[in-house]
């Protein structure tokens, strides 16, 4: 997971993009969090928003993120979250 957060937020790669839409279907953990396929490394979806969002090159554009994995005890749970900050 570390690999991919790494290539979200080079800028290089989404200087000719107009939106990013990212697909994880993986482990999940409480809180909200995301595992490995082990379940020993654990990723907060948060973290990877606030990565796209401080991408120089996305500024201005939508941020899409859904996540499928279970959360604890609630097994097979879709997230879906929406960054846009409209550049001024």
């Amino acid at each position: 997971m570390r690999r991919i957060r790494t290539w979200l937020a080079n800028p290089d790669h989404h200087s000719n993009s107009n939106a990013v839409f990212v697909v994880l279907i993986c482990h999940g953990g409480k809180d909200g969090a995301i595992c490995d396929v082990d379940g020993t490394k654990s990723f907060d979806l948060d973290d990877l928003v606030e990565t796209l969002d401080d991408v120089i090159t996305l500024k201005g554009k939508p941020k899409v993120v859904i996540s499928h994995s279970c959360r604890g005890s609630k097994h097979f749970y879709l997230t879906l979250m929406i960054s846009w900050k409209p550049s001024i």
